[in-house]
C-alpha cells in the first residue's frame, strides 16, 4: 500500500521533491547559495551581529530607550492621494 500524501499543489517533482526532500531544521552548510542569494547571507550576517551584541549586553539596532529619540517619523504613505493644502494641513496636525 502506498503512503498517503497531502500535497494541495505541486507542479513539478522538482517541486514535489523540494517540499519532501528538505530536514526538518536546515543545516546552512549544505547549502549552496548562489550570488543571487547575496540578501540571505547579508541578513544572516545582520542577525548574527545583532545577536552578538544582545550577549555582549547591548541594545540591538533600532531600540530606542530614550522617549525623546522615539518619535514616530511621519511617512505620508497612504493609499491617498493629498493636494498640496491637505498635505500642509495633516503636517501641522502631527506637528
Amino acid at each position: 500500500m502506498c503512503p498517503v500524501r497531502s500535497v494541495t499543489y505541486v507542479s513539478s517533482r522538482s517541486d514535489l521533491e523540494a517540499q519532501e526532500g528538505r530536514r526538518s531544521i536546515a543545516v546552512h552548510a549544505l547549502e549552496n547559495l548562489g550570488t543571487s542569494d547575496a540578501g540571505i547571507t547579508m541578513l544572516r550576517h545582520l542577525l548574527r551581529e545583532q545577536i552578538k551584541r544582545v550577549e555582549d549586553g547591548l541594545d540591538p539596532m533600532n531600540v530606542m530607550r530614550d522617549a525623546r529619540a522615539n518619535q514616530k517619523i511621519p511617512t505620508n504613505a497612504w493609499n491617498t492621494i493629498l493636494s498640496p493644502a491637505e498635505t500642509s494641513v495633516f503636517q501641522a496636525s502631527e506637528a
